[in-house]
């Protein structure tokens, strides 16, 4: 049974004859079959890396997104500071007097700024003299500014300073403005 396999082929009026072995046909079969396993291998691995570009495009695109919208939002920010900013110079033109108005009405309104800095600088004179600069007395706190029981009635009342206990006659600083 080792008979040879004739295989025809007909193109027009001619026809091509080609012979071969049961051995040749496997070895033709194995062949056809290992290009194909290998042609399979190939298509697959190139698959693969085309996914890979794929992914890396949409992973990209999806970076090129988010750095769109960040950049975005920090536009809308820039425009709010703007119109922020717009609104304030609008409002400073508004104040400051224009060409051609009457030099008494400017006049009256410096004058009436400079008493206005004047009481200012005299309130914060003020506040700066009445800020402690240093302790009273060197001393532990024994009761702070708060509610505490008092100490002749017992109810719970406000306190309005510190405690710090020493021996009568001891000499007390008065720190800031504050009375002793």
């Amino acid at each position: 049974m080792n008979s040879p396999y004739s295989i025809l082929v007909l193109r027009g009026t001619q026809v091509h004859r080609f012979v071969v072995s049961k051995k040749g046909l496997r070895q033709l079969l194995l062949a056809g079959i290992t290009v194909v396993f290998a042609s399979g291998v190939f298509f697959s691995d190139y698959l693969e890396a085309e996914r890979k570009k794929v992914d890396d495009v949409i992973a990209n695109g999806q970076a090129q997104k988010e750095k769109l919208t960040v950049l975005r939002n920090r536009a809308q920010e820039v425009q709010k500071t703007l119109v922020q900013w717009k609104g304030l110079h609008e409002r400073i033109q508004a104040s400051l007097p224009r060409r051609g108005e009457p030099a008494s009405e400017r006049e009256y309104e410096g004058e009436e700024l400079q008493q206005f800095l004047a009481a200012l600088q005299g309130e914060l004179k003020e506040m700066i003299a009445s800020l402690p600069s240093e302790w009273p007395i060197n001393g532990q706190v024994v009761s702070g500014v708060g509610m505490r029981p008092s100490p002749w009635t017992g109810k719970m009342e406000y306190h309005a300073g510190l405690d710090i206990p020493k021996p009568i006659g001891t000499p007390v600083q008065a720190s800031g403005d504050a009375v002793v």
